[in-house]
This record gives structure tokens, C-alpha cells and sequence, in this order.
């Protein structure tokens, strides 16, 4: 998942391939809000998180930074006339 370069730490490029043992949803994210009100973004299928953020905002970026062409799902923080808490929507 990860690499080194130069003493950095740097994420691997996003290579769009789904494992086959992790599960069909292992190609997408899903940022979700912790108990401890920090955001996390966790790959399908996952159990530890990849970007953990202060702020939905935050986390939504980490995952486009490591994942760019993913699909990223956001939980709901609010109700709203779109959506309740309970459901997913597009960053």
C-alpha cells in the first residue's frame, strides 16, 4: 500500500484492480464519522482505516490523494431533504 521515496512516505497509485479475497467493494471507500468525531476513509472490505481527518472535508481529500479515480462514498452527518443520516451520498 504504501512506499518509500527519498525518507517520505508516499501512497502507491491507485491501480483500479479489485482483490478477489477482500470482497467486491475492495475498490471503493467509504468515509465515515468515529466516535471520537475524527473522519475516517477505510477501503471497502477493510478493517483499519487508510486516512483518518479532522473535518469529512479532510478525509474525502486523503482518499482522492491515494485513490483518485475511486469511488468514495460519504455518510450523511445531518438530515437533510436529499437524505437522512442513515444513507450514503456522493463527495
Amino acid at each position: 500500500m504504501w512506499r518509500v521515496r527519498s525518507g517520505a512516505i508516499v501512497p502507491r497509485p491507485y491501480s483500479g484492480k479489485v482483490c478477489e479475497m477482500s470482497g467486491k467493494n475492495s475498490g471503493q471507500f467509504y468515509v465515515e464519522r468515529r466516535d471520537d468525531g475524527k473522519y475516517t476513509g477505510t477501503r471497502g472490505g477493510a478493517s483499519r482505516a487508510s486516512v483518518v481527518g479532522d473535518t469529512q472535508k479532510e478525509a474525502i481529500q486523503g482518499v482522492k490523494e491515494i485513490a483518485p479515480d475511486a469511488p468514495v462514498h460519504v455518510e450523511r452527518v445531518r438530515n437533510t431533504d436529499v437524505g437522512h443520516r442513515d444513507k450514503w451520498r456522493k463527495p
